[in-house]
């Protein structure tokens, strides 16, 4: 493989080298595609008009997020999502938004003045006329209306109307302006604007575009992108051949972009509101419900409030208790004094004194300065003493007072003790219940506070939502107005001149490699070298009024070529890839030539499957031919011969025409024979072959020849059928093959150039 490499190097630097070889020599041709180009560059850039490109920048800000209803509570996202400058790409890049842009410039209408056959210029405020469409029209139009209009020095106009598929559907002459013309789409008015300039000529094409194919067409010319993934800005990017229009249009995107920003802030103010006031109005309901309820339960528990009533009740308790231990203990005393009273040996005792019952205090007390006086007196006086007898009496009669008074203390103290235990005893329960009463009243007072605290909340809330309302912000800070870039976008005129240049000089190149490429046939004995091994000894060219005389010397050429080889070559087989390619019309050629010469030839019709010889020299039918003596039928070939009729000096033996088995007639023995009485007879002996088609039929025929010839029809016989007489000529090692081209076209001739 490696031996290859320089060969296969070598190869391509040839065909290189070709190549190069033959682009240089049509270099007239380069000359003239460079100056046309150019040329067309220079048309293009006189009609070309001059863009400049048109930026804003816009800064995405999400101030409005910490003011979110909720936002503590995590419910704010379900309120509103965080601007991000992808999100806000999309919303500036919507169609909505360029629609209304359209509707709000009046971008529908696209005025154009025809300067002259090349130059077109776009007119936006400055246009000499004014389209008015019907109302509503642009809202319903699906595409767009083309109205081609001309006026002439005096004012009188004439309209012309296409609609989408480029059919006229009205036309007028002759109208002066302002004129409203009633078209199939609806009636519109043209009139004249104060930059119309009188006594002269006006050309225009106004286009009138439905809005949503207009805000297409704007999306389309509109660039939105962020510059930076850092930094959250949007750049709206817009060419326009008129600075001040374009700057309009551009502000009028990022306007239209926080319009609607500040709508949707306001929107979902507005949602909160509504949300805060609905919640306001459940709340407040819940709120006055939880109230009542603590009004009820103070109402029903007795209660005014629950930390001072348990304070009072533990005070009171405690109150209760001392005063129950002295009516106890005054009880006990009057029970005391009572026994002691009643007991014999305390008879002349002095009774404790209760406090509590002053009637028997004072009785008790009299009784106790009695018991003492008697026991003074008892201490100085004899028994039976008067005094003391007084003394004793009376001592009895208050003894019998005291019995009575102390029954009824008595009593009196049992009832009081009996009172301060009930009321005890009540205010125990009352504790007892605090615990209970706290927990239900603090789950009351728990609602009551939720709900007073979420009232507030609201109620600020709603303050915080109106204000909003009253000053809704877009998400869109403006950082840069429309403002347009100094040097024109896109190429310059000298860099477009010089890319036409560059095309004119690629175009000659790019041309004849894609003629050759799409071309399926060879045109020549050069192109055919290069996509076959085999030999081609010449080319037969086509000459105008088929001149017999050159064609017979292109003839007489390829014959000496075919004599002088240096081998006694005398049987030539000529065949074709198919039927019609000219392999008759080359052997019958081949064979003058050879009689041109001097030498004795034969003409040998073997084409048994279709002949055509016949026809070409009007031969006579009646002779045999070599089919019958093929199949021993015949003795003598010589039989067979017919003089041509031309007396150029050769003879034929014509075929005969649908013969059976024609390839076993040619695979036998015979065939040689035939040859032999021949070679006999004639010099040189020429075999029209069949087509190659036919493959047995060739091989019998190659193995009795000294020469096969494969004709080539130019501009006829295809790339694929070359290949597979290639593959004929090296898979069945047919050997002496050799190749003519025939029907070559003389070269086009273009500055003195063939190509």
């Amino acid at each position: 493989m490696d031996n290859n490499k320089p060969t296969e190097s070598k190869s391509l630097q040839t065909d290189l080298s070709d190549l190069l070889h033959s682009y240089i020599s049509k270099w007239p041709l380069f000359v003239v595609s460079i100056v046309i180009f150019t040329i067309l560059g220079a048309a293009f850039c006189y009609m070309r008009q001059t863009r400049f490109e048109v930026q804003a920048n816009v800064l995405i800000t999400d101030d409005d997020k910490e003011a979110d209803l909720m936002r503590m509570s995590g419910l704010a996202d379900f309120f509103s999502a965080s601007a991000s400058a992808d999100a806000e790409l999309e919303i500036i890049k919507s169609f909505t938004l360029y629609r209304n842009v359209v509707k709000e410039l009046g971008l529908n209408t696209k005025y154009v003045i025809r300067k002259n056959i090349l130059k077109r210029i776009e007119a936006f405020g400055d246009t000499p006329l004014r389209l008015t469409a019907p109302a509503e029209m642009a809202d319903t139009l699906n595409g767009h209306l083309h109205f081609k209009v001309r006026m002439n020095k005096d004012g009188e106009t004439s309209v012309k109307v296409y609609n989408v598929l480029n059919k006229k559907v009205f036309e007028t002459d002759d109208k002066k302006l302002p004129a409203t013309f009633k078209t199939p789409y609806g009636d519109f008015k043209l009139e004249t604007t104060p930059e119309y300039k009188a006594d002269k000529n006006l050309a225009m094409s106004i286009w009138f575009f439905g809005y949503d194919v207009a805000a297409e067409n704007l999306q389309k010319e509109v660039r939105c992108f962020t510059p930076s993934k850092k930094a959250d800005i949007i750049t709206v990017s817009y060419l326009a051949t008129n600075v001040v229009a374009g700057k309009r249009i551009v502000n009028e995107i990022v306007d239209e972009y926080n319009d609607r920003g500040i709508e949707q802030s306001r929107k979902k103010a507005r949602k909160i509101a509504d949300f805060i006031d609905n919640r306001l109005g459940a709340i407040a309901a819940d709120l006055a419900t939880t109230e009542s309820q603590v009004e009820q339960y103070k109402q029903k528990n007795n209660l005014t409030n629950l930390s001072a009533d348990a304070e009072y009740m533990m005070s009171k308790k405690s109150i209760l208790e001392g005063r129950l231990f002295e009516a106890e203990s005054e009880l006990a005393t009057l029970q005391l004094t009572r026994e002691m009273l009643n007991d014999p040996q305390s008879r002349n005792s002095m009774l404790p004194i209760p406090s509590s019952s002053e009637s028997a205090s004072k009785i008790i007390s009299e009784y106790n300065n009695l018991i003492l006086a008697r026991m003074q007196l008892e201490k100085t006086a004899k028994s039976g003493n008067h005094k003391l007898e007084q003394l004793n009496d009376r001592i009895d009669a208050l003894r019998r007072n005291l019995f009575i008074t102390l029954d009824k203390s008595i009593t009196t103290a049992k009832l009081h003790v009996s009172e301060i235990q009930s009321s005890n005893t009540e205010s125990q329960h009352r504790l007892s219940q605090i615990p209970r009463q706290e927990r239900e009243y603090i789950d009351i007072a728990r609602q009551q506070e939720i709900k007073q605290s979420l009232y507030v909340f609201m109620l600020r809330e709603q303050e915080q939502a109106n204000m909003r309302i009253a000053n809704a912000l877009p998400k869109g800070q403006i950082i840069d107005r429309a403002f347009a870039k100094t040097r024109p976008s896109g190429m310059g005129k000298a860099s477009i001149i010089l890319a036409f240049m560059f095309i004119g000089l690629c175009f000659v190149p790019v041309l004849l490699y894609v003629r050759d490429l799409l071309r399926n046939h060879v045109n020549s004995a050069d192109e055919l070298k290069k996509l076959t091994q085999l030999p081609v000894i010449g080319q037969i060219p086509i000459f105008k009024d088929d001149n017999y005389n050159l064609r017979t010397e292109e003839f007489v050429s390829v014959a000496t070529s075919l004599l002088f080889t240096g081998k006694d070559n005398r049987i030539f087989a000529v065949t074709a890839p198919e039927q019609g390619h000219g392999g008759t019309y080359t052997a019958t050629n081949i064979a003058n030539a050879f009689a041109a010469m001097g030498h004795s030839v034969v003409l040998l019709d073997l084409n048994f499957r279709h002949s055509s010889l016949s026809d070409t020299i009007s031969a006579t039918s009646s002779r045999p031919g070599p089919a019958k003596y093929l199949a021993g039928q015949l003795e003598d070939i010589c039989a067979a011969v017919t003089h041509n009729k031309s007396n150029t000096g050769y003879d034929i033996i014509v075929a005969e025409n649908n013969v059976p088995n024609p390839a076993l007639l040619l695979a036998s023995q015979n065939l040689k024979k035939l040859i032999e009485q021949l070679k006999a007879q004639y010099k040189y002996i020429v075999i029209d072959a069949p087509s190659a088609n036919f493959l047995s039929d060739i091989l019998s025929i190659a193995t009795i020849s000294d020469s096969n010839l494969l004709v080539i029809r130019a501009g006829i016989t295809t790339l694929s059928q070359i290949r597979k007489l290639n593959n004929l000529v090296r898979d069945n090692s047919i050997e002496n093959a050799e190749m003519i081209v025939d029907g070559v076209k003389p070269p086009k001739k273009f500055l003195g150039i063939s190509f």
